[in-house]
């Protein structure tokens, strides 16, 4: 006759390792739609800041890198560059956890046990 109570602390048990799953996989969405919008967000301002330096050129002006809407493009690309970086980092951070902590020295990207090289930026690992 089977034992009821460790038929069910079984059943218990994969019903919370499953709900752990499910809220990492949500948390690794989350963490990727952050860097998909970060990445949207910097190749919007890199174009308006390629505009601003092309309408420059049209003109046949040089290039003044302290006039202020230049100036102001730059920094906002420097900024969501930044943004950009860190989300990365946050979600490598992540990836790094499930994979026993291995990461790149190069770019801190999550590695396998037995990876030769990093996926990520292919430098040599190990």
């Amino acid at each position: 006759m089977p034992n009821w109570q460790d038929l069910k602390k079984k059943a218990m048990d994969a019903v919370n390792n499953a709900a752990e799953q499910v809220d990492y996989q949500l948390s690794l969405t989350k963490l990727r739609r952050g860097l998909d919008q970060a990445q949207k967000e910097l190749d919007i301002q890199l174009q308006h800041f390629g505009k601003l330096v092309y309408e420059a050129m049209q003109r046949h002006d040089p290039v003044d890198w302290e006039e202020e809407s230049i100036a102001a493009a730059k920094k906002q690309v420097e900024t969501s560059q930044n943004q950009l970086d860190e989300a990365r980092a946050q979600l490598n951070a992540e990836l790094a956890k499930s994979s026993g902590g291995l990461v790149c020295p190069s770019c801190q990207a999550p590695l396998s046990a037995t990876s030769k090289f990093c996926p990520a930026c292919g430098q040599p690992v190990g």
